[in-house]
C-alpha cells in the first residue's frame, strides 16, 4: 500500500501492532493516553523503515516532552507533523537527528516549547526549510539545531521573542542556506560559536533586532564566502565578538560597526580573508579596549578607508 491510497493508522504508545510491522509505506497519526507526558517512541521500532509521513496531531495534548533520539532511525520518514503537541515543553537531544529522507517539518503546535535540546534537526539532509518562528516562549535554543542539513535553504527564527540563548553551530555546514529570518529576536543575550559556519550560500544576515546580544562566540559567520552585506545596527549592547567573526567572507564590501558603542572586546582575525572589503565603519567605538591578534584585517588588501 503506498501512503496516499489508504487511510492514515492511528497509532498508540501500546505499540502498532502486528499490520505496522509487514505493511509497506504508511502515514501514522499517534495519539497517547490521556495524562502521558512524556512520548515515548520506543515500542514503535517495527515501523522505522516503512513509515513516510508521521502526525501528532490529536490525542497528545497532555505531552510536555518529545523523547530523546526518538526519531532519527526512521530511514523512510519524509515529513512530520507537530501540530497537536500544544503543551510541549521541552524538546530533547537528537530528536530527528538523523532522519535523512525528512523533507518536512510543522513545528506550529510548539508554541509553549521552551527548550530544544542538543541536534534536533541535525543531518536532515534532505530538510529544505525549517520555520521556528510558531516557538513564541522558546528560552533556549542549544547547540548544533540543524547542523550539517546540506540541502536547508531557509530558515526563521523570526518572533521568537522570549528566545535568550541560541547554542553553538546552529547552521553549520548548511552549504546551500541563502537566507535566514532573525528579525524580532529581541530578548536574545548570547550566541554561541560558529552560529553559520561554512553557510556558503548565505547573501545576507539582518541583525537589527538583536538589541539586547552581549556576547557572540567566535566564527559567526566564518567562510560565508557569498556574503554581501551585514547588519549590525541593532549589536548597540554587544560587550564582546569573537574571534573569526567574519573571516572568509569573501563578497562582503562594507562593514559598518558605528553602533556597537559597548562592545570592549573584538577578537583576532575578526575580517581576515575578507578581500573585497573596501569599507569599515569604527566610529562609535569607544569603549573598545581589547583588539586581539595582529590578524584582524589581514587579506583586506582592497580596504580604502
Amino acid at each position: 500500500c503506498e501512503t496516499a491510497a489508504v487511510p492514515p493508522f492511528v497509532v498508540s504508545d501500546e505499540g502498532p501492532g502486528p499490520l505496522l510491522a509487514t505493511c509497506a509505506p504508511l502515514q501514522l497519526c499517534f495519539h497517547c493516553a490521556r495524562g502521558t507526558e512524556t512520548l515515548n517512541l520506543s515500542r514503535l521500532t517495527q515501523t522505522q523503515q516503512s513509515v513516510k509521513v508521521l502526525d501528532f496531531c490529536r490525542g497528545v495534548e497532555s505531552v510536555r516532552t518529545l523523547d530523546a533520539g526518538a526519531l532519527g532511525k526512521w530511514a523512510a520518514l519524509e515529513r512530520v507533523d507537530l501540530g497537536g503537541l500544544s503543551h510541549c515543553e521541552v524538546i530533547e537531544t537528537n530528536f530527528l537527528c538523523g532522519a535523512v529522507k525528512l523533507a518536512a517539518v510543522d513545528l506550529r503546535g510548539l508554541r509553549r516549547c521552551k527548550n530544544i535540546a542538543w541536534d534536533f534537526l541535525a543531518s536532515c539532509t534532505a530538510l529544505t526549510e525549517v520555520d521556528l518562528s510558531p516557538l513564541v516562549e522558546c528560552e533556549t535554543v542549544c547547540n548544533t539545531l540543524c547542523y550539517h542539513c546540506t540541502s536547508l535553504r531557509t530558515a526563521s527564527l523570526a518572533n521568537m521573542r522570549s528566545l535568550q540563548s541560541i547554542g553553538f553551530m546552529l547552521f553549520r555546514g548548511c552549504s546551500a542556506l541563502t537566507s535566514v529570518d532573525l528579525a524580532g529576536l529581541t530578548s536574545v543575550t548570547a550566541i554561541g560559536k560558529g552560529a553559520f559556519y561554512e553557510c556558503t550560500a548565505l547573501r545576507s544576515l539582518d541583525l537589527s533586532d538583536l538589541t539586547t546580544c552581549v556576547r557572540i562566540g567566535p566564527m559567526f559567520a566564518y567562510g560565508c564566502s557569498s556574503l554581501t552585506c551585514v547588519n549590525l545596527s541593532g549589536l548597540r549592547a554587544c560587550e564582546e565578538v569573537g574571534t573569526a567573526f567574519l573571516r572568509g567572507c569573501e563578497a562582503l564590501t562594507n562593514v559598518d560597526m558605528s553602533a556597537m558603542g559597548e562592545c570592549r572586546k573584538i577578537g583576532d582575525e575578526f575580517l581576515r580573508g575578507c578581500t573585497a572589503l573596501t569599507t569599515l565603519d569604527l566610529r562609535g567605538m569607544a569603549k573598545c579596549e581589547e583588539v586581539r591578534g595582529l590578524n584582524f584585517l589581514e587579506g583586506t588588501k582592497g580596504l580604502t578607508r
